[in-house]
């Protein structure tokens, strides 16, 4: 079931429908205010659109790099995993 939650995000207060725990998504919105208030030092005269919108690039470059970042360790330790059973096959 959907619980409403009100979050402030730049100072505007919004009416969230979310299944997820309350203090889960506060953390999200912590994030948030926190990248525009990191963007806002670097681009004082910004508008709120351009600091959401320099934002939301911020973050989608954050995850994109976790993305590649992990599909980099998935192949090693696949890579790992086919060393240790040519290791294991060779000495049966």
């Amino acid at each position: 079931m959907s619980d409403v939650m009100d979050v402030t995000i730049m100072g505007r207060t919004i009416s969230l429908r979310t299944d997820g725990d309350p203090e889960y998504v506060n953390q999200i919105v912590s994030y948030l205010n926190d990248k525009i208030e990191e963007i806002k030092k670097s681009h004082p005269d910004a508008t709120e659109l351009n600091l959401a919108i320099l934002a939301s690039l911020n973050i989608a470059d954050d995850y994109m790099g976790a993305l590649v970042r992990q599909r980099a360790t998935f192949s090693q330790i696949e890579a790992h995993c086919d060393d240790l059973i040519t290791m294991i096959d060779s000495h049966l």
